[in-house]
Protein backbone atom coordinates (compact mmCIF):
# COMPACT_ATOMS: atom_id res chain seq x y z
CA UNK A 1 0.00 0.00 0.00
CA UNK A 2 1.34 3.41 -1.05
CA UNK A 3 -0.30 6.67 0.08
CA UNK A 4 0.33 10.00 -1.66
CA UNK A 5 -0.33 13.53 -0.38
CA UNK A 6 -0.57 16.44 -2.83
CA UNK A 7 -0.03 19.92 -1.34
CA UNK A 8 -0.73 23.22 -3.13
CA UNK A 9 -2.48 26.42 -2.09
CA UNK A 10 -4.06 26.82 -5.57
CA UNK A 11 -7.24 24.73 -5.68
CA UNK A 12 -7.28 24.36 -9.49
CA UNK A 13 -3.70 23.05 -9.52
CA UNK A 14 -4.48 20.64 -6.68
CA UNK A 15 -7.55 19.23 -8.38
CA UNK A 16 -5.64 18.89 -11.66
CA UNK A 17 -2.87 16.88 -9.95
CA UNK A 18 -5.44 14.64 -8.28
CA UNK A 19 -6.79 13.47 -11.66
CA UNK A 20 -3.48 11.92 -12.82
CA UNK A 21 -3.50 8.10 -13.18
CA UNK A 22 -1.77 7.46 -9.85
CA UNK A 23 -3.17 3.96 -9.56
CA UNK A 24 -1.27 2.90 -12.69
CA UNK A 25 2.08 3.38 -10.93
CA UNK A 26 1.10 1.72 -7.64
CA UNK A 27 -0.43 4.53 -5.55
CA UNK A 28 -3.38 3.11 -3.61
CA UNK A 29 -4.76 6.31 -2.03
CA UNK A 30 -4.40 10.04 -2.76
CA UNK A 31 -4.96 12.83 -0.20
CA UNK A 32 -5.13 16.61 -0.79
CA UNK A 33 -4.01 19.55 1.37
CA UNK A 34 -4.14 23.29 0.60
CA UNK A 35 -1.50 24.35 3.14
CA UNK A 36 1.55 22.96 4.95
CA UNK A 37 -0.36 22.93 8.24
CA UNK A 38 -3.20 20.92 6.71
CA UNK A 39 -0.58 18.59 5.22
CA UNK A 40 1.01 17.92 8.63
CA UNK A 41 -2.43 17.20 10.10
CA UNK A 42 -3.16 14.75 7.27
CA UNK A 43 0.19 13.03 7.73
CA UNK A 44 -0.47 12.57 11.44
CA UNK A 45 -3.92 11.14 10.77
CA UNK A 46 -3.31 9.01 7.67
CA UNK A 47 0.31 7.87 7.64
CA UNK A 48 1.57 9.20 4.29
CA UNK A 49 4.39 7.66 2.23
CA UNK A 50 5.03 10.35 -0.39
CA UNK A 51 4.40 14.12 -0.39
CA UNK A 52 4.35 16.24 -3.55
CA UNK A 53 4.32 19.90 -2.54
CA UNK A 54 4.43 23.34 -4.12
CA UNK A 55 7.44 25.26 -2.82
CA UNK A 56 5.79 28.67 -2.28
CA UNK A 57 2.74 28.72 -0.02
CA UNK A 58 1.45 31.15 2.62
CA UNK A 59 2.75 30.47 6.13
CA UNK A 60 4.98 27.39 6.06
CA UNK A 61 6.72 26.85 2.70
CA UNK A 62 7.02 23.53 0.89
CA UNK A 63 10.71 23.42 1.83
CA UNK A 64 9.90 23.91 5.54
CA UNK A 65 7.20 21.26 5.28
CA UNK A 66 9.48 18.63 3.74
CA UNK A 67 12.34 19.60 6.04
CA UNK A 68 10.06 18.40 8.83
CA UNK A 69 8.50 15.37 7.10
CA UNK A 70 11.69 13.79 5.72
CA UNK A 71 13.14 13.41 9.24
CA UNK A 72 12.25 10.92 11.98
CA UNK A 73 9.67 9.84 12.90
CA UNK A 74 8.03 10.51 9.53
CA UNK A 75 10.76 9.62 7.00
CA UNK A 76 8.45 10.58 4.15
CA UNK A 77 9.71 10.77 0.57
CA UNK A 78 9.33 14.33 -0.69
CA UNK A 79 9.05 15.93 -4.13
CA UNK A 80 9.03 19.72 -4.60
CA UNK A 81 7.35 21.68 -7.39
CA UNK A 82 8.58 25.20 -8.11
CA UNK A 83 7.86 27.86 -10.68
CA UNK A 84 11.29 29.42 -10.07
CA UNK A 85 14.61 28.16 -11.46
CA UNK A 86 16.40 29.65 -8.50
CA UNK A 87 19.66 28.22 -7.10
CA UNK A 88 18.70 29.16 -3.53
CA UNK A 89 15.49 27.14 -3.82
CA UNK A 90 17.42 24.17 -5.17
CA UNK A 91 19.89 24.45 -2.31
CA UNK A 92 17.03 24.48 0.21
CA UNK A 93 15.50 21.45 -1.49
CA UNK A 94 18.76 19.54 -1.01
CA UNK A 95 18.79 20.50 2.67
CA UNK A 96 15.20 19.20 2.95
CA UNK A 97 16.41 15.83 1.56
CA UNK A 98 13.81 15.84 -1.21
CA UNK A 99 14.01 13.10 -3.82
CA UNK A 100 13.15 15.36 -6.73
CA UNK A 101 12.90 19.07 -7.56
CA UNK A 102 10.65 19.73 -10.58
CA UNK A 103 10.14 23.06 -12.32
CA UNK A 104 6.63 24.17 -13.26
CA UNK A 105 5.11 23.64 -15.62
CA UNK A 106 6.23 20.01 -15.61
CA UNK A 107 4.58 17.35 -17.70
CA UNK A 108 2.35 14.67 -16.21
CA UNK A 109 4.90 12.08 -17.30
CA UNK A 110 7.71 13.83 -15.39
CA UNK A 111 5.70 13.96 -12.19
CA UNK A 112 4.47 10.37 -12.50
CA UNK A 113 8.04 9.21 -13.11
CA UNK A 114 9.30 11.09 -10.04
CA UNK A 115 6.62 9.53 -7.83
CA UNK A 116 7.32 6.08 -9.30
CA UNK A 117 10.99 6.46 -8.37
CA UNK A 118 9.92 7.31 -4.82
CA UNK A 119 7.71 4.19 -4.73
CA UNK A 120 10.63 1.99 -5.81
CA UNK A 121 12.77 3.40 -2.98
CA UNK A 122 9.97 2.81 -0.45
CA UNK A 123 9.49 -0.78 -1.63
CA UNK A 124 13.24 -1.39 -1.36
CA UNK A 125 13.28 0.10 2.17
CA UNK A 126 10.34 -2.08 3.21
CA UNK A 127 11.99 -5.21 1.85
CA UNK A 128 15.19 -4.40 3.79
CA UNK A 129 13.17 -3.75 6.96
CA UNK A 130 11.49 -7.18 6.68
CA UNK A 131 14.91 -8.78 6.15
CA UNK A 132 16.26 -6.98 9.23
CA UNK A 133 13.28 -8.15 11.32
CA UNK A 134 13.87 -11.71 10.17
CA UNK A 135 17.55 -11.29 10.97
CA UNK A 136 16.83 -10.10 14.50
CA UNK A 137 14.52 -13.10 15.06
CA UNK A 138 17.21 -15.45 13.76
CA UNK A 139 19.86 -13.62 15.76
CA UNK A 140 18.07 -14.31 19.02
CA UNK A 141 17.82 -18.00 18.20
CA UNK A 142 21.15 -18.85 16.61
CA UNK A 143 24.55 -17.35 17.61
CA UNK A 144 26.24 -19.39 14.85
CA UNK A 145 23.96 -17.93 12.20
CA UNK A 146 24.66 -14.35 13.28
CA UNK A 147 28.34 -15.19 13.53
CA UNK A 148 28.41 -16.40 9.94
CA UNK A 149 26.41 -13.38 8.79
CA UNK A 150 28.00 -10.55 10.81
CA UNK A 151 31.22 -11.69 12.48
CA UNK A 152 32.64 -13.26 9.32
CA UNK A 153 32.10 -9.93 7.52
CA UNK A 154 33.81 -8.00 10.33
CA UNK A 155 36.80 -10.34 10.12
CA UNK A 156 37.16 -9.76 6.36
CA UNK A 157 36.41 -6.03 6.59
CA UNK A 158 37.52 -4.66 10.00
CA UNK A 159 35.04 -1.83 10.71
CA UNK A 160 35.85 1.71 11.76
CA UNK A 161 33.91 3.07 14.75
CA UNK A 162 31.25 4.77 12.53
CA UNK A 163 30.91 1.58 10.45
CA UNK A 164 30.62 -0.55 13.59
CA UNK A 165 27.99 1.77 15.07
CA UNK A 166 26.02 1.65 11.81
CA UNK A 167 26.30 -2.14 11.60
CA UNK A 168 25.09 -2.60 15.19
CA UNK A 169 22.10 -0.39 14.41
CA UNK A 170 21.26 -2.06 11.11
CA UNK A 171 21.32 -5.56 12.59
CA UNK A 172 19.72 -4.35 15.86
CA UNK A 173 22.40 -6.13 17.88
CA UNK A 174 21.87 -5.90 21.68
CA UNK A 175 25.38 -4.46 22.20
CA UNK A 176 27.17 -1.11 22.16
CA UNK A 177 30.65 0.01 21.11
CA UNK A 178 31.44 0.63 24.80
CA UNK A 179 30.96 -3.07 25.62
CA UNK A 180 33.92 -5.42 25.98
CA UNK A 181 34.77 -8.57 24.06
CA UNK A 182 37.14 -11.48 24.11
CA UNK A 183 37.83 -13.73 21.15
CA UNK A 184 37.85 -17.46 21.83
CA UNK A 185 38.75 -20.64 19.95
CA UNK A 186 37.57 -24.14 20.85
CA UNK A 187 39.82 -26.86 19.41
CA UNK A 188 38.47 -30.40 19.17
CA UNK A 189 39.80 -33.64 17.68
CA UNK A 190 37.15 -34.45 15.07
CA UNK A 191 34.28 -33.07 13.01
CA UNK A 192 31.85 -35.15 15.07
CA UNK A 193 33.09 -33.57 18.28
CA UNK A 194 32.89 -30.11 16.70
CA UNK A 195 29.28 -30.74 15.71
CA UNK A 196 28.37 -31.73 19.31
CA UNK A 197 30.26 -28.74 20.72
CA UNK A 198 28.52 -26.32 18.35
CA UNK A 199 25.10 -27.49 19.56
CA UNK A 200 25.96 -27.81 23.25
CA UNK A 201 28.06 -24.64 23.48
CA UNK A 202 25.25 -22.53 22.04
CA UNK A 203 22.78 -24.00 24.53
CA UNK A 204 25.19 -23.76 27.46
CA UNK A 205 26.24 -20.15 26.80
CA UNK A 206 22.76 -19.01 25.80
CA UNK A 207 21.28 -16.35 28.06
CA UNK A 208 24.64 -15.09 29.29
CA UNK A 209 26.73 -12.51 27.47
CA UNK A 210 26.02 -11.95 23.78
CA UNK A 211 27.72 -14.64 21.68
CA UNK A 212 28.74 -14.74 18.03
CA UNK A 213 30.14 -18.05 16.80
CA UNK A 214 31.64 -19.29 13.56
CA UNK A 215 31.25 -22.84 12.26
CA UNK A 216 34.13 -25.23 12.71
CA UNK A 217 36.96 -25.04 10.18
CA UNK A 218 38.85 -27.83 8.43
CA UNK A 219 41.26 -27.70 11.37
CA UNK A 220 38.35 -28.51 13.76
CA UNK A 221 38.36 -25.08 15.36
CA UNK A 222 35.19 -23.31 16.51
CA UNK A 223 35.72 -19.60 17.12
CA UNK A 224 33.68 -16.65 18.25
CA UNK A 225 33.24 -13.49 20.27
CA UNK A 226 32.07 -13.23 23.84
CA UNK A 227 30.60 -9.71 24.19
CA UNK A 228 29.70 -8.33 27.60
CA UNK A 229 28.76 -5.08 29.28
CA UNK A 230 30.69 -2.16 30.67
CA UNK A 231 29.91 -2.41 34.39
CA UNK A 232 32.67 -3.65 36.69
CA UNK A 233 34.84 -4.92 33.87
CA UNK A 234 37.29 -6.96 35.97
CA UNK A 235 34.56 -8.92 37.72
CA UNK A 236 32.69 -9.45 34.44
CA UNK A 237 35.86 -10.70 32.75
CA UNK A 238 36.32 -13.26 35.50
CA UNK A 239 32.74 -14.46 35.14
CA UNK A 240 33.19 -15.00 31.41
CA UNK A 241 36.51 -16.80 31.75
CA UNK A 242 34.93 -19.06 34.35
CA UNK A 243 31.88 -19.66 32.19
CA UNK A 244 34.07 -20.83 29.30
CA UNK A 245 36.05 -22.98 31.72
CA UNK A 246 32.83 -24.49 33.03
CA UNK A 247 31.82 -25.22 29.43
CA UNK A 248 35.07 -27.13 29.01
CA UNK A 249 34.33 -29.18 32.13
CA UNK A 250 30.69 -29.70 31.07
CA UNK A 251 31.77 -31.18 27.72
CA UNK A 252 34.24 -33.48 29.44
CA UNK A 253 31.87 -34.75 32.14
CA UNK A 254 28.74 -35.14 30.00
CA UNK A 255 30.07 -36.05 26.56
CA UNK A 256 33.63 -37.26 27.23
CA UNK A 257 34.93 -34.56 24.88
CA UNK A 258 38.28 -33.14 25.87
CA UNK A 259 38.82 -29.86 24.08
CA UNK A 260 41.16 -26.89 24.34
CA UNK A 261 39.68 -23.41 24.78
CA UNK A 262 41.98 -20.46 24.08
CA UNK A 263 41.05 -16.84 24.60
CA UNK A 264 42.41 -13.44 23.72
CA UNK A 265 42.79 -10.56 26.15
CA UNK A 266 39.73 -8.39 26.74
CA UNK A 267 39.20 -5.38 24.46
CA UNK A 268 36.59 -2.71 24.00
CA UNK A 269 34.24 -3.31 21.10
CA UNK A 270 35.23 0.07 19.67
CA UNK A 271 38.65 -1.58 19.06
CA UNK A 272 37.12 -4.30 16.89
CA UNK A 273 39.52 -3.28 14.11
CA UNK A 274 42.12 -5.33 16.04
CA UNK A 275 40.05 -8.48 15.61
CA UNK A 276 41.76 -9.81 12.46
CA UNK A 277 45.15 -9.32 14.07
CA UNK A 278 43.94 -11.11 17.20
CA UNK A 279 42.50 -14.00 15.19
CA UNK A 280 45.68 -14.44 13.18
CA UNK A 281 47.92 -14.36 16.25
CA UNK A 282 48.62 -17.31 18.51
CA UNK A 283 46.12 -17.47 21.32
CA UNK A 284 48.23 -18.75 24.18
CA UNK A 285 45.81 -17.98 27.00
CA UNK A 286 44.64 -21.57 27.38
CA UNK A 287 41.94 -22.12 29.98
CA UNK A 288 43.50 -24.65 32.31
CA UNK A 289 41.44 -24.06 35.42
CA UNK A 290 41.37 -27.30 37.49
CA UNK A 291 38.50 -29.69 36.91
CA UNK A 292 35.35 -29.03 38.92
CA UNK A 293 32.57 -31.25 40.17
CA UNK A 294 29.08 -30.97 38.68
CA UNK A 295 28.03 -29.09 41.81
CA UNK A 296 30.80 -26.51 41.45
CA UNK A 297 29.92 -25.97 37.79
CA UNK A 298 26.27 -25.52 38.77
CA UNK A 299 27.16 -22.94 41.42
CA UNK A 300 29.29 -20.96 38.95
CA UNK A 301 26.49 -20.99 36.40
CA UNK A 302 24.02 -19.83 39.04
CA UNK A 303 26.37 -17.00 40.10
CA UNK A 304 26.80 -15.89 36.50
CA UNK A 305 23.03 -15.96 35.98
CA UNK A 306 22.50 -13.83 39.09
CA UNK A 307 25.11 -11.29 38.00
CA UNK A 308 23.42 -10.82 34.63
CA UNK A 309 19.85 -10.73 35.99
CA UNK A 310 20.49 -8.67 39.11
CA UNK A 311 18.25 -5.75 38.11
CA UNK A 312 15.32 -8.19 37.69
CA UNK A 313 15.46 -9.38 41.34
CA UNK A 314 16.15 -13.03 40.46
CA UNK A 315 14.77 -15.59 42.92
CA UNK A 316 15.94 -19.09 43.80
CA UNK A 317 13.04 -20.42 41.72
CA UNK A 318 14.11 -18.29 38.72
CA UNK A 319 17.67 -19.57 38.86
CA UNK A 320 16.57 -23.19 39.39
CA UNK A 321 14.21 -22.98 36.41
CA UNK A 322 16.97 -21.52 34.24
CA UNK A 323 19.43 -24.25 35.32
CA UNK A 324 16.80 -26.98 35.01
CA UNK A 325 17.18 -28.24 38.61
CA UNK A 326 14.90 -28.36 41.65
CA UNK A 327 15.04 -25.19 43.85
CA UNK A 328 15.71 -27.25 46.98
CA UNK A 329 18.66 -29.00 45.30
CA UNK A 330 20.09 -25.69 44.05
CA UNK A 331 19.73 -24.13 47.50
CA UNK A 332 21.66 -27.02 49.09
CA UNK A 333 24.39 -27.14 46.42
CA UNK A 334 24.76 -23.35 46.41
CA UNK A 335 25.30 -23.20 50.18
CA UNK A 336 27.82 -26.06 50.04
CA UNK A 337 29.69 -24.63 47.03
CA UNK A 338 29.78 -20.93 47.92
CA UNK A 339 29.55 -20.95 51.71
CA UNK A 340 26.58 -18.56 51.55
CA UNK A 341 22.85 -18.96 51.38
CA UNK A 342 21.38 -18.08 48.00
CA UNK A 343 19.59 -14.99 49.38
CA UNK A 344 22.73 -13.83 51.23
CA UNK A 345 24.80 -14.09 48.04
CA UNK A 346 22.24 -12.10 46.02
CA UNK A 347 22.14 -9.38 48.69
CA UNK A 348 25.93 -9.13 48.89
CA UNK A 349 26.23 -9.05 45.11
CA UNK A 350 23.74 -6.19 44.94
CA UNK A 351 25.53 -4.18 47.61
CA UNK A 352 28.97 -4.74 46.04
CA UNK A 353 27.73 -3.78 42.59
CA UNK A 354 26.08 -0.66 44.04
CA UNK A 355 29.28 0.27 45.91
CA UNK A 356 31.33 -0.12 42.72
CA UNK A 357 28.93 2.12 40.78
CA UNK A 358 28.89 4.74 43.55
CA UNK A 359 32.70 4.87 43.73
CA UNK A 360 33.51 4.67 40.03
CA UNK A 361 30.68 6.44 38.19
CA UNK A 362 28.73 9.70 38.39
CA UNK A 363 25.36 7.96 38.17
CA UNK A 364 22.58 9.21 40.39
CA UNK A 365 21.77 7.10 43.46
CA UNK A 366 18.23 6.34 42.27
CA UNK A 367 19.58 5.11 38.91
CA UNK A 368 22.07 2.80 40.66
CA UNK A 369 19.27 1.53 42.90
CA UNK A 370 17.13 0.63 39.88
CA UNK A 371 20.03 -1.18 38.20
CA UNK A 372 20.20 -3.61 41.11
CA UNK A 373 16.46 -4.06 41.48
CA UNK A 374 15.42 -1.35 43.97
CA UNK A 375 12.67 0.90 42.60
CA UNK A 376 12.38 2.69 45.94
CA UNK A 377 15.62 4.66 46.37
CA UNK A 378 14.79 5.52 50.01
CA UNK A 379 14.60 1.84 50.87
CA UNK A 380 17.83 1.19 48.95
CA UNK A 381 19.65 3.90 50.97
CA UNK A 382 18.41 2.28 54.20
CA UNK A 383 19.58 -1.21 53.09
CA UNK A 384 22.93 0.13 51.84
CA UNK A 385 23.60 1.93 55.12
CA UNK A 386 22.85 -1.22 57.09
CA UNK A 387 25.35 -3.18 54.96
CA UNK A 388 28.20 -0.61 54.83
CA UNK A 389 27.40 1.55 57.89
CA UNK A 390 27.39 4.54 55.52
CA UNK A 391 24.79 6.12 53.29
CA UNK A 392 25.51 6.01 49.52
CA UNK A 393 26.36 9.74 49.62
CA UNK A 394 28.79 9.26 52.52
CA UNK A 395 30.30 6.27 50.71
CA UNK A 396 30.82 8.35 47.56
CA UNK A 397 32.35 11.19 49.53
CA UNK A 398 34.85 8.86 51.20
Amino acid sequence: MITLLLVDDEESTLLGLSTLPWGNIGVTEVFLASSAFEAIETVNLQGIDIVVSDIRMPGLSGVDLLMKLTEDPYNIKGILLSGYADFEYAKQAIQAKVLNYLLKPCSDEELLKAVQQAIEIIQKDRKEMIERQQLVKQLCEDPIWVGEKVLSYWLKNPPTIPELTKSIGEYQLPISIEDHYLYFEIRCSSKKECSIIEQKAVKYLSGHSFIMMLKSTDQNIISGLFIFGTNNKIETDQFNYELLSDLKQYLLVNFQIECTINTSDVYKLRDLSKLTEIKNSSLDQNLTIPSKTRGEVLVHRAQHYLYLKLSENPTLQDAAYYLNVHPAYLSKIFKEGSGEKFSEYVHRLKMEKAAYQIENTNKKINQIAKEIGYNDSSYFIKVFKKFYSKTPHEFRGG
